[in-house]
């Protein structure tokens, strides 16, 4: 009787072992056959660069007084040089205006019609929340330097429709990460066509969230973000307030109804759809901002004497404050 419950006993061990020694090597095959899932970081320590001697947090008067020196170091040499009183006063009055369009650039967000809500920078800010924008254009981009509670949190670049002129967002996105490295991306697919597309591509790095953004469907223009993340983690509770924002006014309807287009109002349709970012497009597309002048001026970024025309170039990021 014992040696058959021996017996049974070591059979048991058996196949207890057996058994668990075909499920661990199953377990490994399923493991072989199943790659590791990548896991996108997308963090990029190209990011940190990209405000230069700027910080989140600066206030508005110490921004504007960052580009004013800026400007005023721009002109320096050329008035230095200047072989008379008459080409000297040409470019002071040149670097006057020049000041004087970046402060007008300047609003606060009130509930006021500023223009900028029919804007492709429409959704980037609210009403009646302690919020501002600052804009900085040049002849190839123009860049919102976002305030809320008069802490500078956000950094918006719209690129000049010609810088490329002819590309995809898909090749945009490609430019982009050869600066910046891989993006994460975020895909939607279309129920009716099966078709999936990439609605947003992100990069991060610690103190910042970057993001490409596709306004060519109305616009015509690619599109770079950077926020400060602690802030935008925090927007819900810095937004308290509703945005009662005004009516959206658009200009170019205004245009049609009121029967002519006047010399002040001939060109918003181009600076609706982003194809004139450079010497007046500190102006609003709704004509806000109190009335400032339109007329064609030098842009920021261009020099004394310098020609608008700019070289064709392989790399459409080259010479960007990017």
């Amino acid at each position: 009787m014992k040696r058959a419950l021996a017996v049974g006993l070591g059979l048991f061990v058996v196949a207890v072992y057996l058994l668990n020694s075909l499920g661990d090597a199953d377990a490994q095959r399923r493991r072989r056959r199943t790659p590791a899932k990548q896991v996108q970081t997308c963090v990029s320590p190209e990011i940190s660069k990209t405000l230069g001697d700027l910080h989140w947090g600066m206030n508005s008067a110490d921004v504007k007084a960052y580009f004013e020196k800026q400007i005023r170091e721009k002109y320096r040499p050329g008035i230095a040089k200047a072989p008379g009183a008459i080409e000297e006063d040409r470019l002071r009055n040149k670097m006057t205006n020049e000041l004087q369009k970046l402060r007008q650039s300047y609003v606060r967000f009130n509930g006021q019609n500023t223009g900028w809500e029919v804007s492709f920078v429409g959704e980037e800010f609210t009403h009646n929340n302690s919020e501002a924008l600052l804009v900085v254009a040049d002849e190839r981009s123009q860049t919102f330097y976002f305030f809320i509670g008069d802490r500078l949190w956000k950094r918006y670049i719209a690129f000049n429709a010609d810088q490329f002129a002819g590309l995809s967002f898909a090749d945009f996105q490609q430019r982009i990460e050869a600066r910046y490295g891989p993006a994460c991306r975020t895909q939607e697919t279309n129920e009716e066509t099966g078709q999936t597309r990439v609605t947003s591509i992100t990069w991060h790095d610690d103190k910042t969230l970057m993001r490409a953004v596709d306004n060519t469907q109305f616009y015509g223009v690619f599109c770079l973000s950077f926020a400060e993340t602690a802030t935008f983690d925090n927007l819900a509770s810095l937004r308290r307030n509703p945005s009662k924002a005004p009516a959206r006014r658009n200009a170019m309807i205004d245009s049609v109804t009121s029967g002519g287009s006047s010399d002040a109002q001939s060109d918003v349709v181009d600076r609706m759809v982003g194809r004139r970012i450079g010497s007046d497009s500190t102006v609003a597309p709704g004509g806000g901002g109190g009335g400032r002048s339109q007329t064609s001026a030098p842009s920021q970024g261009q020099l004394p004497g310098q020609s608008n025309t700019r070289p064709t170039d392989t790399d459409p990021l080259r010479g960007l404050d990017l």
